[in-house]
């Protein structure tokens, strides 16, 4: 196994265990936006899109005003070419952002 290949499954294992973590952490106060986000993060790292889209529109549920949140699922959205959810999403991100 190449030095590349090796770092990148170590990192995969590193995100699977950071995964677990934040699961378990969401099993205590699944009312934790933060929580919800940092998860659709690493799953999306992971290339698990559905459950990254999953997790952040848990995150918009509990707190709505999160930009970083909004924002992350605008770029999936745009990705997947739902232009006008995307849309909605960053306009909503940009209009938290002036209200802070």
């Amino acid at each position: 196994m190449s030095l590349p290949v090796a770092r990148f499954a170590i990192s995969r294992e590193v995100l699977r265990a950071r995964v677990w973590h934040q699961l378990q952490a969401l099993t205590v106060d699944a009312r934790d936006a933060g929580a919800w986000h940092e998860l659709g993060s690493s799953l999306m790292l992971l290339g698990d899109r559905s459950g990254a889209c999953a997790a952040w529109r848990n995150a918009l549920r509990l707190d709505s005003s999160r930009a970083p949140t909004q924002r992350a699922l605008g770029n999936l959205l745009f990705d997947c070419g739902q232009l006008e959810t995307a849309l909605r999403c960053f306009e909503q991100a940009h209009a938290g952002a002036d209200e802070r």
